[in-house]
Order: structure tokens, then sequence, then C-alpha cells
């Protein structure tokens, strides 16, 4: 779903829609993170999120927000950042 590792989240709508998945459908690649795909797609509505909504979707994937925090900034961020700080949810970035 999320393309190259150069994706911003700003644009991470048309990467997505490249793939042929809409954000509603982003639960097959977090699935395994246990993120609700409806509290995600709440959040992240036109792509862009302010931290603590964001914090509250995530919250049961086991991410740390001060690495979230790193890597997100304003809503920007670069994938090979975010995977790391996913690393511990058990998302793998291909999927």
């Amino acid at each position: 779903c999320l393309g190259d590792n150069g994706t911003r989240l700003g644009e991470l709508d048309c990467c997505l829609e490249d793939k042929g998945a809409r954000l509603g459908k982003l639960g097959r690649c977090l699935g395994d993170t246990g993120t609700r795909l409806g509290e995600l797609d709440r959040c992240l509505g036109d792509t862009g999120t302010r931290l603590g909504e964001l914090d509250r979707c995530l919250g049961d994937t086991g991410t740390r927000l001060g690495e979230l925090d790193r890597c997100l900034g304003d809503t920007g961020t670069r994938l090979g950042e975010l995977d790391r700080c996913l690393g511990d949810t058990g998302t793998r970035l291909g999927e």
C-alpha cells in the first residue's frame, strides 16, 4: 500500500490510490498492529493529522508516542523513519 520509501504523509492519499487502496481500506496493511480502521480513518482525514489524534488511534499498537512524534513532526514523514517507529507494532513496511 505504501509504495516507495519516499512518500510524505501528506501524499499518502495519492500513494494509496495508486495501489488501488483507499484510506478506508488501510486496515489490510495495518491489520497486524491492532489499530482500528474507523479510528485511524477519522484521524488521518485528509492525510494530515495532529499528534494527539494519531496517538489515540495508535494507542493499541504498542507504538511509543515519543518515537512517533520525532518521525511525524508536523504530519510529514519519510517512511524509512516511520518504519523504525512502527517496528515494535509488528507492521511490515512491505505490507
